[in-house]
């Protein structure tokens, strides 16, 4: 998508082109998929987004699904065992669709704020797909797997209910791993020169959670952002972590 710069990061601009990405997890009792992109219905049309379509350019093509990128990595839909969603906003959930066979992970908090009347910020969200097959709702961190590998982290600020997805091999014994990061925070320099975006849920909350963005680097965990195109550049197709 591309937008004026001055929407996420307080006193840009020119406009900002920036990658929509999902990621899959490959573990020996399942895939997760984090963040499942933009809705197939946006391709031809923004009607959806209602005034946030005046904000958003939106780029998307038939190969960019997030089906079709699974299947170029060797991976079918029907494989996906979870999908965690980092929050409800329209270019994070789009593509719930073809992953109603599976669980699909999200904070009580966004799920519940997603539903409120007046819900303005969650517009464009095709929820009777992310509704579609077992949603598990979540009261804070969880370990997916059970075994300390792939763990929802509460990064609130950004909405309500938004979460990260730590990934790291031997359930963080050997320090290493990576954090997706999702929209808690939205680029590198971001977090580096402590600057908020000018809209968030929650200002406070979210400087709180760069903290906690800071104290993974720190440890030796590499942050993998959503929305930094400098960033994206420098992120391999395959993150092995074993």
């Amino acid at each position: 998508m591309a937008n004026d710069a001055g929407v996420l990061v307080s006193g840009g601009a020119g406009v900002m082109r920036y990658p929509i990405p999902g990621y899959a997890v490959v573990h020996e009792r399942g895939t997760v998929v984090f963040d499942t992109g933009l809705h197939e219905t946006l391709m031809t049309s923004t009607d959806e987004l209602g005034g946030l379509a005046k904000v958003f350019t939106v780029e998307l093509a038939p190969e960019d699904l997030v089906e079709r990128r699974l299947t170029e990595r060797g991976l079918e839909p029907a494989q996906v065992t979870h999908v965690v969603n980092s929050h409800l906003h329209f270019d994070h959930c789009g593509r719930n669709g073809p992953f109603a066979h599976a669980t699909t992970l999200v904070q009580r908090a966004e799920w519940e704020a997603a539903q409120r009347p007046g819900r303005t910020t969650y517009v464009g969200v095709p929820f009777d797909e992310v509704a579609a097959g077992h949603v598990q709702l979540l009261d804070g961190a969880h370990d997916v797997f059970g075994d300390g590998t792939v763990m929802c982290v509460p990064t609130p600020g950004h909405t309500v209910g938004h979460q990260s997805l730590l990934v790291q091999p031997d359930g963080g014994a050997g320090g290493r791993g990576a954090l997706l990061v999702g929209d808690a925070c939205y680029l590198a320099s971001m977090l580096a020169e402590d600057v908020l975006p000018p809209f968030a849920f929650d200002a406070d909350e979210q400087r709180r959670t760069y903290d906690v963005l800071r104290r993974f680097e720190h440890d030796g965990t590499r942050l993998l952002y959503s929305h930094d195109v400098a960033h994206w550049d420098r992120v391999p197709a395959t993150l092995a972590t074993t």
